[in-house]
């Protein structure tokens, strides 16, 4: 069974996702201190090639640690939980993807240019095994269902409960007209909404409605909806979803 979990809370769960690919950056640059390779000069002298001592492994370090860093602050500026997933998993893939390509390059492209022996060394595989990790908090950043939303109405959402008071379910046949804590009135139905304010936010999945095409409204508060929100919500609870109208809805 899917959790619920607020908005709030799927945001934090993502937030701290990406707070830890910050921290692998952080350790993949330090590894740049370390020796990644050992040139055997003669059998008595040894060289190490430290990472940070191929101008190119460097650049390539250093450009994924600042993307993985960016995505999370970028992130920090948009509310939308699917624009802050795609933000952090689209920057944690670059960010990893150069970072990997640091050590490949010195051991593919570096060290053959010098024409010289040796063998890798041991500050060589932190270098490879924390990109290799961010790849692996990238895809669970990616997956929508990790930070806890749940499909409703054809949109993903977060599986929420209603704010203001819950409503239990009744079936298609039973009439919202009997039910104690309905408004007895005039029924109401769905209508499309001719346009809507930029900004406008469902109270139902508590996501932008940005077209009006995919929206309705109740004839009796004039809130508006997603089309299929509102309609989902009507087929379980049979009235408006404004808890200040709660009139029947007939769609």
């Amino acid at each position: 069974m899917m959790e619920e979990i607020t908005p709030e809370e799927a945001l934090a769960r993502l937030f701290r996702l990406g707070i830890i690919v910050s921290l692998i950056s952080v350790l993949h640059m330090l590894t740049l201190l370390l020796p990644w390779y050992v040139i055997d000069s003669s059998p008595f002298l040894r060289s190490y090639f430290l990472g940070y001592l191929s101008t190119e492994s460097l650049i390539f370090s250093v450009a994924g640690g600042v993307m993985a860093g960016l995505g999370l602050l970028v992130s920090t500026f948009v509310s939308s939980l699917n624009k802050v997933r795609l933000i952090m998993a689209v920057m944690t893939f670059v960010g990893a993807a150069l970072m990997l390509i640091s050590p490949f390059y010195l051991l593919m492209v570096k060290i053959p240019a010098l024409a010289v022996q040796g063998k890798l060394e041991w500050g060589f595989f932190p270098s490879v095994i924390t990109p290799i990790a961010m790849l692996a908090i990238g895809f669970l950043i990616a997956k929508p269902g990790f930070s806890g939303e749940a499909s409703y109405g054809g949109y993903v959402a977060p599986a929420v409960t209603p704010p203001v008071r819950a409503y239990t379910p009744r079936p298609a046949q039973f009439s919202p007209s009997v039910s104690e804590g309905v408004v007895r009135g005039a029924a109401a139905s769905l209508v499309p909404a001719d346009e809507v304010e930029p900004g406008t936010i469902c109270s139902i999945c508590y996501y932008e409605i940005e077209d009006a095409d995919t929206a309705v409204k109740c004839s009796s508060c004039s809130m508006v909806f997603h089309r299929d929100c509102a309609e989902s919500w009507v087929n379980l609870n049979g009235v408006c979803p404004n808890p200040n109208c709660q009139r029947p809805v007939t769609l």
